[in-house]
């Protein structure tokens, strides 16, 4: 991406700033203004998220209990106790609940636009960022790229929304709720190529692509125990995946993808 890490971070944090301040009350998509210049038809969309886990208030009804434990040929009266209590400490802790839509939540998006720079969705409640990206992507203006977006990140936003009464595009919604979306477009599965057990992370797909994907002290597994201490560092993180996004979707031949990959590398002019 054209200039240093700082200068981007820095930009993209400024256009959340109508964020400051909490929601009075959840908008529907369409009440988002939508002028011809945010509606240009047939850009492309490079996306992916961040969760993390709710509240232990907002999602106790999950806790795990005798019933919902696995215990498999486990008899003994002492070890499953420790088993149960193991799990519940696990739980109250947030292990895994970022996982689910029903025990997770949305921290942040990152979205861009064609060859533009990368541009996060954050601050203000879960519903307000819900409804900004839902205004932001509309698959009626052009396809929505993502990596293992259509088995993740898809079904998420869509669930989170559901569950906060948040308004979803008709369109977006049909296509999503399709055994295979026309427009939702998946990295992973193009590049799996119907073996959808085949292995491989973002990182290491890239890298076999000769796409640099740059080391990061944040671990995925545990982003939102980074997101509360070092916001700015998990911002560049997941600026990062979404360019890798944009670049793995130009170097497969994703239509006028290569061209949105070369726009964003390109050196900035001097004057």
């Amino acid at each position: 991406m054209p200039g240093s890490t700082s200068t981007a971070v820095a930009a993209t944090l400024r256009t959340t700033s109508r964020f400051s301040r909490p929601a009075q009350r959840i908008r529907s998509h369409r009440e988002w203004p939508k002028s011809a210049a945010e509606r240009t038809i047939g850009i492309n969309t490079y996306f992916d998220i961040e969760t993390g886990p709710l509240p232990l208030a907002d999602r106790i009804l999950h806790r795990p209990t005798e019933a919902t434990i696995k215990w498999g040929a486990l008899k003994d009266p002492v070890k499953r106790q420790k088993k149960l209590d193991a799990a519940i400490e696990a739980f109250d802790a947030g292990d895994g609940c970022a996982l689910s839509p029903m025990t997770g939540q949305v921290l942040v998006i990152g979205l861009v636009k064609g060859g533009k720079d990368v541009e996060f969705i954050h601050g203000g409640t879960e519903a307000d960022m819900l409804c900004e990206f839902w205004r932001e992507v509309d698959v009626l203006f052009g396809p929505v790229i993502g990596f293992n977006s259509n088995s993740f990140d898809v079904p998420f936003l869509v669930k989170r929304s559901w569950i906060l009464g948040v308004d979803i595009p008709v369109k977006s919604l049909e296509d999503a709720l399709r055994r295979y979306p026309q427009h939702w477009m998946d990295l992973r599965e193009r590049w799996n190529w119907g073996d959808k057990y085949a292995p491989g992370k973002l990182s290491v797909i890239c890298g076999t692509l000769g796409i640099t994907v740059k080391d990061s002290p944040v671990d995925a597994a545990v982003f939102w125990l980074h997101w509360a201490k070092e916001p700015e560092t998990c911002l560049e993180y997941l600026r990062q995946d979404v360019e890798a996004v944009r670049q793995f979707a130009g170097r497969i031949g994703v239509p006028g993808a290569g061209s949105d990959a070369a726009m964003a590398m390109a050196p900035e002019p001097e004057f």
